[in-house]
């Protein structure tokens, strides 16, 4: 926090009326006011411990599956292993980044986590599918030469096209759906914002209560169920495109550390049943 002594020296070099100046004590309140809003959230809404649970296994699932894929320069094929440990790694940080916003009360910033998260998924299962994608990716640049490239292969609807033309057309109006849903974040579009400014009322007749510094958790089920949507099609999409022998990508291809590899395996399956089994159970209500 901010030192008697820097706030002492700061103020000799602001040009205001003294009267204007805060003391340091208040400060030093509002400060703590602040940090104990944002340590001592309300919880109007619990933690559901599947959905916690599924969600951090998720987060482990692909955390191992990067570990599995680390390579050194001796392999002939050095860097697309390590394209795929890196997009691994950054979705299992997204995950947990996700996970700890949401706990925290901060609805919007773990949305808009939510959809860098959801994207690098589709990246993921694109290059995974289109090796020319695959190699493009690794040479191109985000500098403005190569924009018109990116958003030629990268671009949400190429993304999506890529999938479709795998797997067919069924599963192609959720993804929209989701990309949509998550658009509304990362463009700062008024509704999303203005509504996750507040907590999530209990019913029609609660006021809205600012949720400012993250001061009440009201939305930790919806958004981890949302998360946890997309990262279990990725990982059951990612697993038939390795066993696919007309694809690019195998787990002999990528597997340097076998018994993290298979490590992984067992979670994917773990996650698979345990999250089936949490649709069956909800969805039956």
């Amino acid at each position: 926090m901010l030192s008697k002594e820097k706030y002492k020296e700061l103020n000799k070099k602001i040009i205001i009326d003294e009267d204007l100046i805060p003391s340091y004590e208040e400060i030093i309140q509002c400060y703590n006011d602040m940090n104990d809003i944002s340590k001592n959230t309300v919880k109007i809404q619990e933690n559901d411990e599947n959905l916690l649970n599924i969600a951090e296994l998720y987060c482990m699932y692909f955390g191992i599956m990067s570990l599995s894929i680390t390579s050194n320069k001796e392999d002939s094929n050095f860097k697309e292993k390590l394209l795929y440990s890196s997009i691994f790694s950054t979705i299992a940080n997204s995950t947990i980044s996700v996970i700890y916003l949401a706990q925290k009360g901060l609805d919007y910033q773990a949305n808009v986590i939510s959809r860098q998260l959801f994207e690098m998924c589709m990246l993921l299962l694109n290059i995974s599918i289109d090796e020319e994608k695959q190699d493009i990716l690794m040479k191109t640049e985000m500098i403005e030469e190569n924009m018109k490239i990116w958003r030629k292969y990268f671009s949400p609807k190429e993304l999506n096209n890529t999938i479709e033309k795998y797997e067919g057309k069924g599963l192609t109006g959720w993804r929209k759906r989701q990309y949509s849903s998550y658009s509304n974040y990362s463009h700062n579009e008024f509704l999303s914002f203005f509504c996750f400014s507040f907590a999530c009322p209990k019913n029609d007749e609660d006021n809205l209560t600012s949720n400012l510094w993250g001061g009440y958790v009201s939305r930790v089920n919806t958004i981890l169920e949302n998360m946890i949507n997309f990262l279990w099609y990725t990982s059951k999409a990612f697993m038939k495109i390795i066993v696919d022998k007309n694809t690019h990508i195998s787990k002999e291809i990528l597997g340097t550390d076998q018994k993290l590899w298979n490590f992984s395996g067992y979670i994917f399956l773990l996650l698979d049943k345990y999250y089936s089994e949490y649709l069956e159970k909800n969805l039956s209500y």
